[in-house]
């Protein structure tokens, strides 16, 4: 699938978007019932379950109420938050981590806010960081949340997830083989990103699963590092980490993933994931949004400079 002037380098492990930035299947915008059943094709390949809890931890073991870990994580899932009104999307979130299958992982939030609001909402197996923001009325800062989170990791790839995009069950697993198997340092396997509308994502909530009846507003191609990432944790304190002069919406993923480029990645993407309603953010379609001429400056200098001019501090 794939828009007429679309420009796709395809692989039979893969399909490549020769472009940058975003954009939406112009066929599910004209034909919006063409977008669920391009999703039920897809789960029937990469199915996304939910789990209360990973594999790797007992019934026994969750009843007792204390937190648990892998000993040696492979893969540690980033997730950074804020305030209740998400707090269905993040849970739903983690049930899909929760139902990895494959891989040995760990699940880190950073709660990135004044006071601690959510860590006893949370499952006993995800490990919790509470983030005091520097200045009061700061707005959220996704780079400073990953760049907290790296720093707690465990495992040696780090995969920099949204509190809102819910994975298929072989995700982490066929990350961890990129890397693992072969020497990929950067991975994005995101297809196609299907967004709920709001009776969907209100359905899923009750639910607690996901079914064939998901009703879709658009499908987005080419989101690049945002939404769901992976990168080898040695790459990411190599490339600097995020920028965190990025602070409120967007940019800094577009500015991180063009360091990841002088980085071994991985590009050709053949995995769907489901992105939960929720309105706008602020400033999204604003083009006086102040972190969009910060994108444009700061790639003004050279990836290697920037690179070098984060990890000196």
């Amino acid at each position: 699938m794939k828009n007429r002037n679309d420009d796709l380098d395809i692989c039979e492990k893969g399909i490549k978007c020769n472009w940058e930035f975003t954009r939406p299947l112009h066929l599910c915008n004209v034909f919006p019932f063409t977008s669920s059943i391009m999703l039920s094709k897809a789960l029937q390949q990469y199915p996304i379950s939910t789990a209360s809890h990973p594999a790797y931890i007992s019934n026994s073991k969750i009843c007792s109420n204390e937190k648990y870990a892998p000993d040696v994580p492979e893969v540690s899932f980033l997730i950074g938050h804020r305030g209740i009104q998400r707090l269905l999307h993040l849970l739903l979130t983690l049930k899909t981590i929760a139902a990895q299958k494959g891989v040995c992982f760990e699940c880190i939030v950073v709660e990135q806010d004044n006071e601690p609001l959510i860590e006893n909402q949370l499952p006993s197996w995800v490990r919790y960081i509470h983030s005091p923001l520097p200045e009061k009325d700061m707005a959220y800062s996704r780079s400073r949340a990953f760049n907290v989170g790296s720093l707690s990791a465990c495992g040696s790839i780090l995969i920099c997830h949204d509190n809102d995009m819910l994975i298929p069950e072989s995700y982490g697993k066929e990350i961890f083989s990129k890397i693992k198997k072969d020497g990929y340092e950067a991975i994005n396997l995101k297809r196609f990103i299907f967004y709920t509308n709001e009776k969907s994502a209100h359905n899923i909530f009750r639910s607690g699963s996901i079914t064939n009846k998901v009703i879709c507003e658009k499908v987005i191609e080419n989101l690049e590092a945002g939404g769901s990432f992976a990168i080898t944790q040695k790459s990411f304190f190599h490339i600097g980490g995020f920028d965190e002069e990025f602070i409120g919406w967007g940019g800094e993923d577009n500015e991180f993933w063009d360091r990841c480029l002088t980085l071994k990645v991985w590009q050709h993407t053949y995995m769907p994931i489901i992105h939960l309603w929720h309105p706008w953010q602020v400033l999204k379609y604003d083009t006086s949004n102040p972190t969009t001429k910060l994108l444009e400056n700061k790639r003004l200098v050279p990836s290697e400079k920037r690179i070098r001019l984060l990890k000196n501090g």
